[in-house]
Parts: C-alpha cells; sequence; structure tokens
C-alpha cells in the first residue's frame, strides 16, 4: 500500500506524515526523491526550487529541466509504489499514482490563522512572517503542480481524503488516514478471492 500525503504548509503534515508511516511500519519518503530525481534527469535547478518553497534563491525553470525532472519523479514514485509500502509526502505522488489501486491519496489542510500560529511558533518567527511565507509556499506548490504535472493542487478529485487538521488536530488525522488505509488494503485482498 502506498499513502500519498498532500499538505498545506502550517497544516502538520510533516508530523502526520512520520507518525502514519511509524504506526503503519512503512518507510516515509520525501526530500530524498528530489534529490534522486534531480540526478537521474540533471534537472538540479528543479530540485534546488522543489527545495526553495519561499523563493529566496530566484530560479527559473525552463521547459526541458521541468520535463526531465517529471519523468524522472514519475519513474521513482512508480518503482516504489511496485516494490514496497510506503508513505510518500508531496511531490505529486497522488497525480502520479492517481490510478494505482492500493494507494490512498490524503490532502492535509488548515485555517490559515491555525497555519500562521503553527508556524511562528515552529520557527520562532512573527504572524506577517509567518503569513509571508505561507503564501509563498501555497503560490509555489500551486505553480509546481501546474508546471510539474499539469493539475491544479488543490482539486478535490486528486485525492481520497481531505482532512482539516484545525478540526481534528494531528493525531486523529493519523488515526483516520491509517484506518483508510487498512480499509484500501481489506478491499484489494478481498479483490482476488
Amino acid at each position: 500500500m502506498i499513502i500519498t500525503i498532500s499538505r498545506l504548509m502550517g497544516s502538520q503534515g510533516c508530523s502526520i506524515a512520520r507518525m502514519v508511516a511509524e504506526r503503519l511500519g512503512f518507510p516515509l519518503l520525501w526530500r530524498e526523491l528530489i534529490h534522486r530525481a534531480a540526478a537521474e534527469s540533471r534537472a538540479h535547478t528543479v530540485a534546488l526550487k522543489a527545495i526553495d518553497e519561499l523563493g529566496l534563491l530566484g530560479l527559473s525553470l525552463d521547459d526541458e529541466e521541468c520535463q526531465a525532472y517529471q519523468q524522472s519523479i514519475r519513474a521513482i514514485i512508480m518503482d516504489i509504489a511496485r516494490q514496497k509500502d510506503a508513505v510518500i509526502l508531496g511531490r505529486g505522488a497522488q497525480v502520479v499514482l492517481k490510478d494505482h489501486p492500493s494507494a490512498l491519496h490524503v490532502r492535509l489542510i488548515a485555517p490559515l490563522d491555525l497555519r500562521v500560529k503553527n508556524l511562528m511558533r515552529q520557527y520562532h518567527i512573527s504572524a506577517q512572517q509567518a503569513r509571508a511565507r505561507l503564501e509563498a509556499s501555497d503560490r509555489y506548490r500551486q505553480e509546481f503542480y501546474r508546471r510539474i504535472f499539469h493539475v491544479d493542487w488543490e482539486d478535490p478529485t486528486l485525492y481520497h481524503l481531505i482532512l482539516n487538521t484545525g478540526l481534528i488536530g494531528a493525531e486523529r488525522a493519523c488515526d483516520l488516514i491509517v484506518h483508510a488505509g487498512t480499509f484500501i488494503l481489506n478491499v484489494e485482498a478481498h479483490k482476488d478471492v
């Protein structure tokens, strides 16, 4: 089973992904996918841009690099899905594995005021700085998905579950994701019977 988690910055997505992976005993794959895709495609600018969500480096992407990176990340994610169970955080895995029969695609969201508070606490910054980071991150992610995968990352049809961590918190979000993943595994197991 593969669980893909897409998240808004400040929605506790990283923590929840770690908790889900730990609870299921799955590896959590995230930034290493960027590094591997960059190395295989030689699209190092795209990899740096993928890490630089706030646009601090001022990098621009050319179409050839984007295509090479997209092909590489797609091949890596498909290879992972064929070989093992995993939790994949970001990287467009919900798009790459949209038709994978034993994948669960989750999007984590939270109200802006909570996201601001979470960033303030995490990075010890002001509300104004946190809001600026969130806006930059949201713009970057929207552009990344549009440019690399030609989709709107907020499209609800990309996901099985959309969870508002402002309403349910991290622990309950983890519980729901694990439960949904177990359900999908059981459904897939009974298809062969």
